[in-house]
């Protein structure tokens, strides 16, 4: 019976160092699961694009807010290297995030404005549901947990679990551009046009505490650092230790859709038609990336760059973050 039972052992041992995880029934197979569900510089950017272990799940429609017919448009997903590409269904999501064997997104009820419902569904597209009532955006998924603002309450912060309970509100101010950075939330608190500040709180909603007064448009914190857009100097890019010390301007470019990735800023630069540029988080090595027409804004997943290409009818395209490849998505 000892025997046995080592030989069943043993067996178990061998079939878990082989690598066997999980395979869903459209043949995805999750390995690395995300603790989060997509970056923050995406999420600022109403994260369109999310990855997970191989895969690449994205919204491939022209404009969010028209769901249409055609078997182009919809939430997909595809192999990093561009193929296997299927539809999960045919919801246009912003806010995507992937965790585990879930995908969660907001997507437009069409009914009313605010109209942006919070889902879920696996990535298989089965068991699609509905987790708040309320309107939200800027969500982000961490564990076990959701962050996100709630348009329904006047932009304030709120959280949940990722089963919908458990809704909690976590401050009383208009925020937006959320961080969730360990144990803290960083945010901007919009009073006026040209009033936002900078705060940060636990993510239990205690401590808050105003970093940089009136002047943040969009904002990504980064290695002790948030780099924002300065709505008092001509929407340039600034950064700043997150104790609210060393203040420095970083690029003279009029911004926006700032994203910061491994020592680089990503963004669309108004001073030349909107084209994508990328600077050094020290202000060195400019370049542009490329001189397509970006409609809104755009993504950052390995090594890639998604955009909607106004100058190809907006559909969705790609190109590495050095400008030397680009390529239509599907």
């Amino acid at each position: 019976m000892r025997r046995i039972f080592y030989t069943i052992l043993i067996f178990g041992v061998v079939f878990h160092l082989m690598g066997c995880t999980p395979e869903h029934g459209d043949g995805t197979i999750v390995k690395n699961r995300n603790q989060e569900g997509n970056s923050t510089g995406n999420i600022n950017n109403y994260a369109f694009v999310a990855e997970q272990d191989d895969w690449i799940f994205f919204t491939n429609s022209a404009d969010p807010h028209i769901p249409l017919l055609d078997l182009r448009n919809g939430l997909f997903k595809m192999k990093k290297n561009g193929k296997q590409a299927t539809r999960i269904n045919r919801d246009l999501p912003s806010y995507i995030n992937v965790v585990d064997e879930w995908i969660y997104y907001t997507v437009d009820t069409g009914l009313s404005r605010p109209n942006s419902k919070l889902y879920r569904v696996k990535i298989d597209g089965s068991q699609k549901q509905r987790l708040s009532n309320d309107d939200v955006s800027d969500v982000h998924v961490v564990g076990d947990d959701i962050y996100y603002v709630n348009l329904s309450d006047h932009n304030h912060l709120y959280k949940m679990k990722t089963d919908g309970s458990n809704k909690r509100k976590l401050n009383n101010h208009n925020s937006s551009s959320i961080n969730i950075v360990g144990r803290w939330i960083y945010y901007i608190h919009y009073e006026s046009e040209k009033k936002q500040s900078i705060y940060r709180i636990k993510t239990d909603g205690t401590d808050p505490l105003k970093i940089i007064p009136n002047e943040a448009g969009e904002m990504n914190v980064s290695d002790g650092w948030i780099y924002y857009v300065n709505i008092l100097d001509g929407d340039k890019i600034y950064k700043i230790r997150t104790d609210g010390t060393s203040k420095t301007k970083v690029s003279d470019d009029n911004v926006s859709g700032i994203i910061v990735s491994d020592d680089w800023i990503y963004y669309k630069n108004y001073n030349d038609s909107g084209y994508l540029y990328r600077i050094k988080i020290d202000g060195t090595n400019r370049m542009k990336i490329c001189e397509d027409t970006i409609q809104f804004t755009f993504n950052l997943i390995d090594g890639w760059i998604y955009y909607y290409n106004s100058d190809k009818n907006d559909i969705l395209y790609r190109v590495k973050i050095d400008g030397s490849r680009k390529e239509r998505v599907k």
